[in-house]
């Protein structure tokens, strides 16, 4: 019983969680929808048609090489924003820092002072036509603000299909004055001494952690932390996920006669992460829809 109420638990998160991320079907941005005669290519930029080519040669790599274009984020104030485009590359040489080398980004200053970069990292070598994506949440007093796509700190060849940008919110705009409410019995519970789990238990752990007076456990299933590209295999994830449950499943057991209680945080998802570390189920449930629309 306590397997079916777990693996149900999980289930239905990760089964509704692109619908709440993304609010039934993703619809891009009509605001973001911009011609390409509104990009300014830069000194190593060129746009024909809708494709955008940087090409900058190792003797200038050491600057943004850049195309940009001005946006107003103020009707967006407060979202939260999912950014994509298709690119592809030739030989982008490995930049000093991983933010940089391919560059698809937001910069924006707040009425605040305070500036912002947002952008996916880890991109640079050579590869075909690919989603490129990132998302962020806007400042409450963003104003204006520019895309940019091109390279730094990297030389190479990158080309953008400018026809390809899309935004889409994230998530409906945040009621603040929202207020969570709990069940009675959880409302009602004192603050519980807790910790961390390691990934697998022993009676000799819980009766360590009892004498240490925790009486809550975070179980924590992760596995290839940092990694990406991992958990591809979705039948395969779903075995190890089986595993994972069917020992947490015996620990509960264990952990009764103890009062220790657990919370589950499935922290590796199914899909895994790219290199920028963002969730490929987001970006691979935005691409299917629009690539069936089509």
């Amino acid at each position: 019983m306590m397997k079916i109420l777990v693996s149900a638990i999980c289930t239905i998160v990760m089964s509704i969680l692109p619908a709440v991320v993304f609010c039934g079907e993703p619809t891009p941005l009509k605001e973001f929808k911009i011609p390409a005669s509104r990009w300014a290519p830069g000194s190593f930029g060129t746009v024909s048609g809708e494709r955008l080519v940087i090409e900058v040669p190792e003797q200038a790599k050491a600057a943004m090489n850049c195309a940009g274009t001005e946006i107003d984020l103020v009707p967006f104030r407060g979202q939260s924003l999912c950014f994509t485009i298709r690119g592809r590359a030739w030989n982008v040489s490995t930049p000093r820092d991983s933010w940089n080398g391919i560059k698809f980004m937001l910069y924006y200053r707040d009425a605040d002072g305070q500036e912002y970069w947002h952008h996916p990292s880890h991109l640079k070598g050579t590869f075909d036509w690919r989603e490129i994506s990132f998302s962020c949440a806007i400042s409450p007093t963003a104003e204006k603000g520019s895309l940019k796509l091109g390279l730094q700190d990297s030389s190479g060849k990158v080309e953008f299909d400018l026809a390809s940008l899309q935004v889409y919110t994230l998530f409906s705009p945040v009621n603040r004055d929202y207020r969570v409410s709990y069940p009675e019995r959880v409302a009602s519970m004192p603050p519980l001494r807790g910790v961390m789990s390691p990934h697998s238990f022993t009676d000799d752990d819980l009766e360590t952690l009892s004498r240490w007076n925790v009486k809550l456990i975070r179980a924590q299933i992760t596995r290839d932390w940092g990694k990406a590209d991992t958990d591809r295999d979705l039948a395969e994830y779903d075995r190890w996920l089986d595993g994972k449950l069917d020992h947490l499943e015996e620990v509960f057991g264990k952990a009764r006669k103890y009062g220790i209680l657990f919370v589950i945080d499935l922290h590796s998802p199914p899909g895994g992460r790219e290199k920028g570390g963002d969730m490929y189920m987001f970006y691979e449930v935005i691409s299917k829809v629009f690539n069936s629309a089509e």
